[in-house]
């Protein structure tokens, strides 16, 4: 009775006023026969429709009838549902991070939550302000376009939500602009790039005005006024690229002839800067209206991308590559015109996971490389190293500084901590918002 349609496949049921084309789960409670079966049906939220038409719902008599439960349930999307074997009035629905655990003991007329404390927030945009460090910015952006935005003025001890910048679409990074309190850029989801000159809770005008997924956005260290908003995912594929402004992010250039899954701009020259890319890594001088080529496609063919860049603060002809298959990769006679560039490969302390970031930078008269790795949204391979690792001889041995948060050990980035020199913010899959400190 319900035409292709598998648990965690996709729903599509013209006769219910179930609406179709979503993820769906369900879980059936057996009756005396089918007609006296009891069908749970839960499905992923779906903004273009009405909210009534998505959700929870429940069948009584082996899906001849539905009727929708949200007595509690807040408008969220359901991800999983389980009955107890020994109570059926005891029903559990899972959600996203914002909606979280909730459990009925009605058969589902009414919910209530019981995931407090079950830290599995994915901590995907983050941004600390450079002028107020008190000041921090969370998206915990998850799939399906679902995301819920905190904010804190006390340094992450309390936080308070905010409401979304576009209802319609999830926020995936932001930047606060470090010149100017109050203005900051948020990179969605699936909707270009916003900027707010009210702060976070403010009013968004949108910048960059095409439907593309902004993943990073990246300042210049010696000029603030130059941003790249590093796009992934678009309708069309020159939506695909990078976008330049240098005017703060009031207003965006899209650069047509690069794509980038990272960019690092140099520690001291304004408009120069290395993206790394699922073909090769290259160098520009002018802001990437051109650029040329550092002479890694062969390593970036063998590692499936390229997927993070990181220059070394204290020598800038010294620049470190990840891949997205955990290769490391180090050279040391950068130039921006790719001439004589020559590059080795590096003991990685990540295998079958993706390279997230590098981050190089000088302690205690030593230097500090850092890398995170990442696993993969949906799919894992067991034989992966996530986590956040540390060499301090130039990468020939390195410390593992994540096992303590098993079993989420898997980074989206990680940040430094601004106003000291010995702190760093982790950005977990599933973990949340970690700080370490030293």
């Amino acid at each position: 009775d319900l035409p292709n349609f598998g648990s965690g496949g996709t729903l599509n049921v013209g006769s219910t006023d179930i609406t179709t084309d979503v993820l769906a789960t369900r879980t059936v409670v057996s009756g005396a026969s089918r007609a006296t079966d009891t069908l749970y049906l839960g499905t992923s939220k779906k903004s273009s429709v009405t909210s009534t038409r998505w959700g929870l719902f429940k069948s009584v008599n082996g899906g001849a009838n539905w009727n929708q439960l949200s007595n509690g349930l807040n408008n969220i999307s359901i991800f999983r549902i389980a009955v107890d074997p020994n109570n059926s009035s005891r029903v559990l629905v899972a959600s996203s991070s914002s909606g979280g655990i909730l459990t009925s003991t009605d058969g589902g007329a009414s919910f209530t939550r019981t995931s407090s404390g079950i830290m599995a927030v994915s901590a995907l945009g983050f941004a600390q302000n450079p002028l107020n460090p008190n000041e921090l910015v969370l998206s915990s952006s998850v799939g399906l376009r679902m995301s819920q935005t905190y904010h804190s003025t006390d340094g992450g001890t309390t936080w308070a939500i905010i409401g979304e910048v576009n209802g319609a679409d999830g926020s995936l990074s932001w930047s606060f602009d470090p010149q100017t309190n109050g203005t900051l850029l948020v990179g969605m989801i699936g909707k270009g790039v916003y900027r707010s000159t009210t702060g976070a809770g403010g009013s968004f005008t949108r910048v960059v005005s095409t439907d593309t997924k902004v993943s990073k956005i990246v300042r210049e260290p010696t000029s603030s006024n130059i941003v790249y908003a590093l796009a992934l995912e678009g309708t069309v594929s020159s939506d695909v690229r990078v976008y330049y402004s240098s005017d703060s992010g009031a207003t965006f250039t899209i650069r047509p002839s690069l794509y980038a899954a990272d960019l690092a701009p140099h520690p001291t020259i304004s408009n120069e800067a290395i993206a790394v890319s699922v073909n090769d890594a290259f160098a520009s001088s002018n802001g990437f209206a051109t650029q040329n080529s550092l002479n890694l496609s062969t390593e970036a063919t063998a590692q499936n991308g390229l997927s993070a860049v990181a220059f070394d603060s204290t020598n800038s002809q010294k620049v470190w590559v990840g891949g997205v298959s955990g290769g490391l990769f180090r050279t040391s006679n950068y130039n921006s015109n790719g001439t004589g560039t020559t590059w080795s490969s590096v003991n990685s302390p990540v295998t079958s996971a993706m390279i997230s970031k590098i981050l190089v930078r000088s302690e205690n008269g030593k230097q500090a490389i850092y890398v995170s790795s990442f696993g993969g949204d949906i799919y894992w391979n067991l034989a992966g190293n996530l986590g956040l690792y540390k060499s301090t001889d130039d990468g020939a041995t390195w410390t593992e500084l994540s096992s303590s948060l098993s079993p989420c050990t898997s980074f989206w980035s990680f940040d430094p901590i601004y106003g000291t020199t010995n702190g760093l913010w982790g950005r977990m899959w599933g973990g949340g918002l970690q700080k370490l400190t030293w």
